[in-house]
């Protein structure tokens, strides 16, 4: 009946306290799992986004060096979704209101980087 061979009423306990606290501790290891990959996509995905990136402007076709904000792109990796902001460039000021369309051009050696 039970795995240990004791009957849960004899602490006081109803049998389907017994079932709940198993099914908490499962839902507690698939939580804590599920956190330790978010964290390591998102320090993987951080470090491949920092520094600077070499792109082509795509309004003038020269070379540029951008940087992005890193942490915003590396939460956003980690649940799926690339958002990438780019926070200087070696084109500015002088095209400082670009649309910023070479952030398609970025990408990192990420195992989960979708860009």
């Amino acid at each position: 009946m039970f795995s240990s061979g004791r009957d849960p009423r004899a602490k006081g306990l109803a049998a389907g306290e017994v079932r709940m606290s198993s099914t908490l501790i499962a839902i507690l290891y698939v939580v804590a799992g599920a956190a330790v990959v978010a964290l390591t996509v998102g320090l993987t995905e951080l470090g491949d986004l920092r520094g600077k990136k070499s792109v082509t402007c795509p309004e003038t076709g020269h070379p540029a060096r951008v940087g992005v904000d890193a942490r915003k792109g590396a939460v956003g990796l980690t649940f799926g979704v690339l958002r990438l902001r780019v926070e200087s460039c070696s084109r500015w000021p002088e095209r400082a209101h670009c649309d910023q369309a070479c952030r398609g051009q970025i990408r990192g050696p990420g195992l989960f980087f979708a860009a």
